[in-house]
């Protein structure tokens, strides 16, 4: 697909969002296993893919965001990108919002790193 602007146009396709994607080492992209398979089937970068539906709208899932955000070193200036619909930008939204910037009510992993 071809983008057209003021000044200019560029071409977005899968390829190149895997490409502008894996550029980047502080980008963690949340998705689900629909959109992944279509959008970033052979993607190398961090990436966490949950199963679609509303019932991954839960706070199993957000620990389990948060857990891998501080498995895979997310720093607080970390980007995470949401790739798809409502729940999942839901889940990165608050995910991001939330990661590394609580003071009184925290969740400890295992490894002593407070990330909520």
């Amino acid at each position: 697909m071809t983008v057209k602007h003021r000044d200019g146009s560029y071409e977005v396709g899968q390829d190149s969002l895997r490409v502008a994607l894996e550029k980047y080492s502080d980008a963690f992209v949340i998705t689900d296993d629909n959109v992944r398979k279509f959008w970033l089937p052979d993607f190398k970068g961090n990436l966490r893919s949950i199963p679609p539906g509303e019932e991954s709208k839960s706070l199993e899932q957000l620990e389990a965001s948060l857990k891998w955000l501080a498995d895979s070193r997310a720093t607080r200036s970390s980007v995470v990108v949401a790739l798809g619909g409502g729940l999942i930008g839901d889940l990165a939204g608050f995910a991001a919002a939330t990661y590394m910037r609580a003071d009184s009510a925290t969740m400890s992993h295992p490894d002593d790193r407070n990330f909520f």
